[in-house]
């Protein structure tokens, strides 16, 4: 009964300085948490949607043999996708140029805006902002993964065997589906 939706994104910087970032977040008037670790803090989306956390490049390694581990889980054949990694995140937020505002001091200045969208390049990533539709709340639109070629009609047949969901694509060749959750998950072939 409860909404699902994603608490955080964590964008990982290369050369991390947390007392540095400090220093720069509130010169710049920006309101953040320290993490309880004392390595990484959140800043607040400002329209109350999904908090952005800023950590050291692959600074989740260090949880592995820690807290957290692999789990094994068996594998149920092949594949449907090989992913080369996230695409983008699209966010719906309540004022795009509030966002953009707000990101372009994060991430620095906007790399492109097109199809109402307005997107910053995240090392070989992306996230945008999209003005939040009418009757929806801010949060993830939808997250893409980049794969390696596949063929959109089998792929999509398999999704629909695995019990996904599939949705009419915004992007003809790239399939859109419902996780178990009802997150909408978009999949291209790599520009790599």
């Amino acid at each position: 009964g409860q909404q699902i939706k994603v608490d955080h994104i964590c964008a990982g910087l290369p050369g991390f300085d947390i007392a540095g970032m400090h220093d720069y977040l509130r010169q710049h008037g920006i309101e953040y948490r320290d993490y309880p670790s004392g390595k990484d803090l959140s800043v607040g989306e400002p329209d109350g949607g999904v908090r952005l956390q800023l950590a050291s490049d692959h600074g989740w390694q260090a949880l592995l043999g820690g807290t957290a581990s692999p789990e094994s889980v068996p594998a149920g054949g092949e594949a449907i996708f090989r992913p080369a990694g996230i695409d983008h995140i699209l966010l719906n937020v309540d004022d795009p140029e509030t966002s953009a505002a707000f990101y372009a001091t994060i991430f620095g200045p906007v790399a492109q805006r097109n199809n109402n969208r307005i997107w910053f390049q995240v090392g070989t990533s992306r996230v945008g902002l999209l003005k939040t539709p009418q009757g929806a709340k801010p949060g993830v639109n939808h997250f893409c993964v980049a794969a390696a070629p596949f063929e959109y009609g089998a792929a999509v047949m398999k999704l629909e065997q695995a019990g996904a969901k599939v949705e009419m694509p915004e992007v003809a060749g790239a399939p859109e589906f419902r996780d178990p959750d009802g997150y909408l998950v978009q999949v291209m072939r790599s520009r790599a």
